[in-house]
C-alpha cells in the first residue's frame, strides 16, 4: 500500500464518523428549533396578543377615545374618530355581512363573549385597500395606532352585535 492510499484510507476512515456526526449534530439543532417553535406558537404568541390588547385599550383610555370604566364605550371624540376614520360608514354598509362572518349563532352566549368575539374580529379584519389606507392615514395624522382606530371600530361593531343578540351595552362586566 502507498503513501497516498494510506492518507485516503485514514481520510475516509476520520471523514466517515466526522460527517456522521455533524449529521447528528445538526439534527439535534433543528429539534431545538421545533421544539423553539412549538413554544413561541403555543405560549409566547397568545400572550404577546393579549399584550396588543391590554396596550390598544390603555392607549385608547388615555387619549380620551373611549372611557375607562367598564363597559366600555366611545367617548364624544372616539365617535368622531368612527365617523372620519371611515370605519362607521363601512361598518354600517357592510354590517349584515360582516355579522355572518362572525360565529354569533353558538359562540355569543353572553354580552361578555359578544364583546370579546367582536374585538378580536375587528381587531383580524381584512379591510378593503382603500380603507385601510384611509385609516391608517388617519391614525398617523391623529397621532393613534392602527389597533386604537380598530378598537374603536370594535366598540362599535360590538354594539350593532349586542343589540341584534339583545342584550345591552350594560350588561358587559368587564
Amino acid at each position: 500500500m502507498s503513501v497516498l492510499e494510506w492518507v485516503n484510507a485514514a481520510i475516509v476512515a476520520l471523514g466517515l464518523p466526522t460527517v456522521l456526526g455533524a449529521f447528528l449534530y445538526v439534527g439535534r439543532k433543528l429539534e431545538t428549533l421545533d421544539t423553539l417553535k412549538s413554544e413561541v406558537d403555543n405560549n409566547i404568541r397568545p400572550d404577546l396578543k393579549d399584550v396588543r390588547e391590554r396596550l390598544s385599550l390603555w392607549e385608547g383610555k388615555t387619549a380620551g377615545l373611549y372611557q375607562a370604566q367598564s363597559p366600555i364605550s366611545l367617548t364624544e371624540q372616539g365617535r368622531a374618530y368612527l365617523h372620519q376614520s371611515g370605519l362607521k360608514a363601512f361598518i354600517d354598509e357592510h354590517r349584515e355581512a360582516l355579522m355572518q362572518q362572525v360565529d354569533h349563532d353558538s359562540s355569543m352566549q353572553s354580552p361578555y363573549d359578544v364583546q370579546q368575539i367582536s374585538f378580536e374580529f375587528f381587531d383580524e379584519l381584512d379591510l378593503p385597500d382603500s380603507l385601510e389606507k384611509r385609516a391608517k392615514n388617519f391614525a398617523y395624522n391623529h397621532g393613534i395606532s392602527m389597533d386604537a382606530l380598530r378598537r374603536i371600530g370594535g366598540i362599535y361593531f360590538r354594539d350593532l352585535c349586542l343589540v341584534a343578540h339583545n342584550f345591552k351595552v350594560d350588561d358587559i362586566d368587564d
